[in-house]
């Protein structure tokens, strides 16, 4: 380990915080000295008497007794037939097939071998040690980003083998899933390898064993023994999330996740021996971190949309499975998921596309399907189902998440709500700390969010990314300037850094540094602050102004944002303040497939946009695009986990003395876009 990168992080810690942390280290060199006699085989047998039952067989028929009443208490042949009158059962069928000859795919990578290797990185093909859990590096670069090993073991392929054996009736896909889960334990005994490191994966990693039992229960029964063997790995994992779980500087969305995988398994295994203190510490954490990590006004504290879609759907279903059980995590749960609907609403634009501010892993709390950027609709049906309001009604059939869990009527729940007659109007959300400016007018749309907010959550602010005041843009459905993504988290390396860095966002830079301090690939150091100063709305346009006091030598950033709606024209004021000589520079990021066309030397026709649209920068700048830089990196885009593509960056610079006021107009023109065939300029991947 980094001894810079542990110095600088325990400086981040309170001494209650590095207390604990010494605790734990002492607890896990004793768990060592005994994990081996834990994986004995006659382990099992004696868990299985222990928990009051003379056989597997035995406790196999209380298991699903239980299970079937707690965990989706719905008829599983009107789903089946309800699926197959909603959904494209052959896609399904085949994606299952694949997954039977080939494995699962992860993040775009296959697996291509059926007898899994669960210790194997997907994109590298390098191998995790196979030792005492707590003596693994999980940032061990030479391996590959762990990311994509804990994405393969949460086994999120287990639902669509799920699904096409209960819909089908074809018990191959049943069986297959059963022959990856004997698998996974035959080659993960407990505490040996890096899927028993991390409490999240651990959790998550249950809830999808227990939906597995639950959907393919009915098609063919797991094999008691089996059934044994995933209960007695369940309850120790259990049993290592609730004494590690994430806590102080830590304590982001992994605590949720964690949280909700206790109050899963507390609910739905009342045989287990610690199930009743699982589901009260699940519940007390879920009740305490939904306020906690959420914003009032529904937005994420870690300031990053898909985390907070992850944080909606772990807080949903656990909602879902306290109600049909008939316990209570907290009065105003259901108001708060409606909170982050709302927020979700308000950025949303008339293709259900929001930009992807922040941190983004592709992650997921069920694997029905991949939504890609269909996730946060999904949270406005869920949102739509859960309510009955009509706004959050996104479409006219629900997705396959929602439809398993709200149940096979969600179909008809959904389309006896009327068609939403309320369109989301422009709104400060202050809490959270975004501004949303946008109007409607017929076809005509434009849409831009403004990150008026922190840098990100607790001491470490470990997904925030540094984008202040940074502004992103949809005209017409269509992404115009984008926040370019994530691409990779652990080995990362330098992409890392620059997917969160200032100039990888729609902000501006000083003096060539960042608005804040990395730290690590997790981990911020000096954290600049972002000042709301005014925001106002009327029908003839919207105005916000903040300020940022994050840039280097006391340079103080004041940005005015302001929205004609009547000419639908975007204008930026950007004024610097700060003593001597400096250099700013301003960065525009486009997406893949639109094109910039200079038209003089400082306004440029933006082509492949449903209409026209024109960039005027202001005439005292410098200015250069980038398309796929490698060193720095500039001009990237990363839609996907993993994966990146060349794309154009706008780059205005100027240098100042004491003080510089720039602005830049963004205008969406009346006249029709033009043809492909005529779109010139740089294209993505040209020499710029």
């Amino acid at each position: 380990m980094n001894p810079v990168w542990t110095l600088r992080r325990l400086s981040l810690m309170s001494p209650g915080e590095i207390r604990w942390r010494v605790r734990r280290r002492a607890a896990h060199r004793r768990l060592e000295r005994r994990y081996q006699d834990l994986a004995a085989s006659e382990k099992v047998g004696q868990f299985v008497r222990e928990l009051g039952f003379h056989s597997p067989a035995a406790l196999s028929a209380k298991f699903h007794e239980h299970l079937s009443t707690r965990l989706w208490p719905h008829d599983e042949a009107e789903a089946a037939k309800e699926f197959g009158r909603r959904f494209d059962v052959k896609g399904l069928v085949d994606e299952a097939a694949t997954i039977v000859l080939e494995g699962p795919t992860v993040f775009g990578h296959p697996v291509r071998d059926r007898n899994i290797d669960w210790h194997r990185d997907p994109r590298t093909g390098r191998r995790w040690p196979r030792r005492f859990c707590h003596r693994i590096d999980p940032n061990d670069a030479s391996v590959g980003g762990i990311v994509f090993t804990w994405e393969l073991n949460r086994q999120l392929h287990l639902y669509t083998l799920a699904v096409a054996s209960l819909v089908t009736g074809d018990e191959k896909f049943a069986r297959v899933g059963a022959e990856h889960l004997a698998s996974w334990l035959d080659q993960n005994p407990p505490f040996v390898g890096i899927n028993w490191l991390s409490p999240l994966e651990m959790a998550l990693r249950a809830g999808t064993w227990l939906w597995f039992l639950r959907l393919t229960h009915q098609v063919v029964p797991i094999e008691p023994e089996l059934l044994a063997r995933l209960l007695y790995a369940i309850s120790l994992q259990m049993n290592a999330v609730a004494v590690d779980r994430a806590r102080y500087s830590s304590a982001n969305n992994h605590l949720l996740g964690e949280a909700w995988g206790l109050f899963l398994v507390g609910v739905c295994c009342p045989l287990l021996p610690g199930a009743r203190h699982w589901l009260g510490l699940g519940r007390d954490l879920l009740a305490v971190e939904a306020f906690r990590q959420i914003a009032p006004d529904g937005v994420g504290r870690e300031q990053t949309n898909r985390y907070l879609a992850f944080d909606f759907d772990l807080l949903l279903s656990a909602h879902l499975l306290a109600r049909d059980n008939r316990i209570l995590i907290h009065t105003g749960l259901d108001r708060h998921l409606e909170q982050i609907a709302d927020f979700f609403r308000h950025q949303m634009d008339k293709n259900g596309l929001l930009p992807d501010i922040g941190d983004n892993a592709d992650g997921r709390v069920f694997g029905f399907t991949d939504p890609g950027d269909r996730i946060y609709t999904e949270v406005l049906t869920s949102a739509a189902l859960l309510s009955r309001r009509a706004e959050f009604k996104a479409g006219p059939e629900p997705d396959q998440k929602n439809f398993w869990l709200f149940g096979p009527r969600a179909g008809d729940e959904l389309a006896a709500l009327p068609p939403s007659l309320h369109l989301a109007r422009s709104k400060l959300f202050p809490d959270g700390g975004y501004a949303v400016l946008r109007h409607h007018k017929g076809d005509r749309e434009i849409v831009a969010v403004v990150d008026i907010g922190p840098l990100g959550y607790l001491s470490i602010c470990a997904h925030g990314h540094a984008d202040a005041l940074a502004v992103n843009l949809s005209l017409d459905g269509r992404p115009m300037l984008v926040d370019p993504g994530t691409y990779l988290y652990h080995g990362g390396g330098a992409w890392r850094d620059y997917f969160r860095s200032t100039a990888a966002h729609n902000t501006a830079r000083v003096d060539g540094r960042d608005q804040s301090v990395m730290g690590g690939p997790f981990l911020w150091l000096r954290k600049g602050q972002t000042v709301l100063d005014s925001f106002e709305t009327s029908a003839a346009g919207d105005r916000v102004q903040a300020h940022h006091t994050g840039l280097p030598r006391g340079v103080v950033h004041q940005r005015t944002v302001e929205l004609d709606k009547d000419r639908l024209r975007l204008t930026l004021t950007d004024v610097f303040t700060g003593r001597g000589e400096h250099r700013v520079e301003l960065f525009f990021h486009f997406p893949p497939g639109l094109r910039l066309v200079a038209e003089g030397s400082h306004r440029f026709d933006v082509q492949g946009l449903p209409s026209r649209a024109e960039v005027d920068l202001d005439p005292r700048v410098e200015v250069r695009t980038v398309t796929g830089r490698e060193a720095p990196p500039l001009g990237w885009f990363s839609d996907r986990f993993g994966r990146k593509t060349q794309t154009t960056t706008l780059v205005a610079s100027v240098d100042f003395v004491d003080e510089a006021s720039l602005t830049t107009s963004i205008s969406r023109l009346s006249s029709p876009a033009a043809p492909d065939n005529m779109i010139r300029g740089p294209r993505p991947g040209d020499a710029t």
